[in-house]
């Protein structure tokens, strides 16, 4: 009886969780939200701004352009880091390996960017109402510009990135640097540096200074206001004394009538006797009497 051998295929790979079924589950309901929150808002977000002409300014077109970068993260990114984070090992191929992460770095860039140039649009809009520095020409070069130096900041990503085999055969997607010391610690400062502390800063400059100004111009306009109630205030009272002036009673002036009388009687007088002018100038009334 000859003893044949039976080729065996190798098993396909199993996947395997890295945490207990509630751990992953959590993971998996929490990541589903927020991958349909983030889908559906940028991508209306991106609808309204481009199907209506008028929404399309410099702000909006910002707004539109970190939409994007949100959305990149939403659909490439999130998916498989939620798979990496419960699946113990890389089953996802060796471009997706690389390709992962530097969309990762990409995205990430491009998003802190695009809210450091809407904080100095507003910042300009906002300290310097009268000028228009930023157009819509501008603002498209100044996207693009934003997404080429986002790519190129991240290529080592995308070139370090390889798969390693572990001795049990597990595979796993990770860096290899010349130098994890050096090379690598060089490279994340620098990130840190131009995708976090440098915008960050910026921005908190801007917003500072916006809130500044707009407390500024508050207390400019409740000063004014303060003066112009006091100015009409003083009005108004100098309104009400002058009517009080006018209705005020005078003495009025004898008609013609009451002159008449008062000649005659004087001339009666004079054409009688001395002592009876005397009596008399003593019994006239006084408004009868000649000055």
């Amino acid at each position: 009886m000859n003893n044949s051998t039976v080729a065996t295929e190798p098993a396909s790979p199993t996947w395997e969780f890295a945490h207990s079924y509630p751990i992953v589950t959590l993971l998996s309901v929490s990541y589903a939200t927020i991958f349909i929150a983030g889908l559906l808002g940028n991508f209306a977000v991106i609808t309204i701004v481009l199907r209506n002409h008028h929404m399309r300014s410099v702000t909006n077109i910002f707004i539109c352009n970190l939409s994007v970068a949100d959305l990149l993260v939403t659909v490439f990114v999130e998916p498989l880091t939620l798979l990496q984070n419960i699946v113990v090992g890389w089953h996802w191929g060796a471009t997706t390996c690389w390709c992962v992460p530097y969309l990762q770095g990409i995205s990430v860039c491009a998003s802190s960017l695009s809210l450091l140039v809407i904080a100095l649009d507003r910042y300009l809009a906002i300290c310097f109402p009268m000028k228009r520095f930023i157009r819509r020409s501008l603002a498209k070069k100044i996207i693009a510009v934003i997404w080429f130096f986002s790519a190129a900041l991240f290529i080592p990503w995308a070139y370090y990135f390889r798969l390693s085999h572990a001795p049990d055969g597990l595979i796993n997607c990770r860096e290899f640097w010349p130098s994890v010391t050096a090379d690598r610690a060089f490279f994340l400062g620098v990130v840190t540096l131009l995708v976090y502390t440098t915008p960050l800063l910026f921005m908190a400059y801007c917003y500072c200074s916006i809130i500044l100004r707009v407390w500024m111009r508050v207390r400019k306009d409740q000063s004014t206001t303060g003066a112009a109630k006091a100015t009409s205030s003083d009005e108004s009272r100098n309104t009400k004394v002058i009517p009080e002036r006018l209705h005020s009673p005078t003495k009025e002036a004898p008609s013609d009538q009451e002159r008449g009388t008062a000649s005659d009687v004087s001339g009666y007088a004079e054409t009688q006797p001395s002592e009876t002018r005397t009596m008399n100038s003593f019994a006239t009334p006084t408004k009868f009497t000649k000055m």
